[in-house]
């Protein structure tokens, strides 16, 4: 009797620890699909992209869907003049208020897109005070209410 019930045991476990997998790559399978529609929806944006605005709308647009962000802009590095071009946004600070500030400015070490850039490594910040502490040039151009900020090299 007790042999039967240590059966019925281990049994038991060994369908949870079935169900525990089944359920583990269930999730896995589930990211793994939404991480393709988003690959597919940034190609076919990119694929009806004709210049560089289009191409920047396309950038922001799904690149802030896939972080659940609440703005973005696309920064385009001139060269010839060592400046960055805003080409696009969605921040509702530079919408607003300081866009003929921030439309184009210097390309100044002491700005975090700058280090992007030169390094073509990412910067994270977990809020703009983070990120006003180390760039202090920056903290006009942020939001009070930002969350985190992420910049990205492309």
């Amino acid at each position: 009797m007790l042999f039967a019930l240590a059966q019925i045991c281990g049994q038991a476990l060994e369908r949870g620890r079935h169900y525990d997998a089944g359920q583990r790559a269930r999730s896995e399978l589930e990211q793994t699909a939404d991480r393709l529609a988003r690959l597919l929806a940034v190609t076919a944006a990119l694929g009806q992209a004709a210049a560089i605005a289009d191409v920047a709308q396309a950038t922001v647009d799904q690149t802030s869907a896939a972080l659940n962000a609440s703005s973005g802009t696309f920064l385009f590095f001139n060269e010839n003049e060592s400046a960055f071009e805003v080409i696009h946004t969605t921040s509702p600070v530079l919408l607003k208020s300081r866009l003929e500030d921030w439309n184009s400015y210097p390309a100044d070490p002491r700005y975090p897109v700058s280090e992007v850039v030169r390094t073509q490594q990412p910067l994270w910040f977990f809020s703009n005070v983070e990120c006003a502490a180390r760039y202090p040039l920056i903290l006009d151009a942020l939001h009070p209410d930002a969350g985190a900020l992420a910049l990205l090299p492309m």
